[in-house]
């Protein structure tokens, strides 16, 4: 089975989730980053399943994943959704119920929509520990659903009228992060001029000319160029030092530190406001279920 894997990602979480998606299914599988329009999709038909990921943000699907969700072309391929984020709340479940209406009335038959939990980029930073937890369980938890997938076995996906009262609400958050966006600021001190900001802002926000770098009116508030700036150089619009971007948590190399614990036990599990005790137990009950190891 060829999968083509769309993602949009600005801290590298949910690139991660795709890449480890494309690499359970056959090889030819692609990934493919949402956002620059100056960049023509595969062809879908060329590939068997579709995979779409995205990080949630104010409790919905970002402004640019629904854009290309309706930009994609008719078709009747089967979709699978992941969405990731840094707390298990209920909130939460409903993200991606915009973009399934859209693909469905395109003709996709969506399969599958599943959250993984991933370390914060934004307000605190997950100790090492936890983070090897997170990612422990989130690549164990995509070889269950990828298995699911390759059986044939799928999900009936379907969303409360009722508890999705918020999602209109909260999509404020699109039409600030214009606006936030602009304000960005760079620490010039601190800034090497490595171009990094400008190379990998997935919708081509950031522009740079004469040494100087500019922030346009069309930001998806991912904090790419905050979270991945090797000086910690660029601080959040008019959030500054309020949301602090931390660097890469390089996951694949803390999951493979022996020094580091794990399972975690430095307290953050038993954080009631996150939710994480119920995401963990019931992602032992799957994996558990299917026989995954965690090792």
């Amino acid at each position: 089975m060829k999968s083509l894997i769309f993602y949009f990602s600005g801290s590298g979480n949910t690139k991660l989730i795709a890449r480890t998606y494309a690499s359970k299914f056959d090889a030819g599988s692609l990934v493919f980053p949402i956002g620059n329009p100056n960049v023509g999709i595969p062809n879908i038909g060329d590939f068997d399943i579709i995979g779409l990921g995205f990080p949630i943000h104010a409790f919905n699907a970002p402004e640019v994943v629904v854009k290309f969700a309706k930009s994609l072309p008719k078709g009747d391929k089967k979709v699978f959704i992941f969405r990731t984020s840094g707390e298990a709340l209920h909130f939460n479940d409903h993200a991606a119920r915009k973009v399934v209406r859209i693909l469905r009335k395109k003709g996709y038959e969506v399969i599958q929509d599943f959250h993984y939990l991933m370390p914060y980029n934004m307000i605190f930073r997950h100790s090492p520990e936890m983070a090897k937890h997170m990612w422990i369980y989130a690549r164990a938890l995509v070889t269950y659903n990828t298995n699911k997938i390759i059986r044939g076995e799928y999900d009936k996906v379907r969303y409360s009228v009722f508890r999705g009262w918020h999602l209109p609400l909260f999509r404020i958050e699109w039409w600030f992060a214009h606006i936030n966006g602009r304000h960005f600021k760079v620490d010039y001190d601190k800034c090497i001029q490595c171009g990094l900001c400008e190379k990998t802002c997935p919708v081509g926000n950031i522009t740079i000319a004469d040494g100087k770098i500019k922030f346009g009116k069309n930001c998806a508030m991912c904090m790419g160029c905050s979270f991945n700036c090797p000086k910690a150089a660029i601080t959040p619009g008019i959030f500054k030092k309020k949301w602090k971007i931390n660097g890469s948590y390089n996951l694949e190399r803390i999951a493979n530190d022996e020094s580091i614990p794990f399972p975690c036990q430095d307290g953050t599990l038993k954080k009631r406001l996150l939710k994480y005790e119920r995401y963990y137990k019931r992602a032992d009950f799957l994996l558990n279920n299917e026989g995954i190891s965690l090792k």
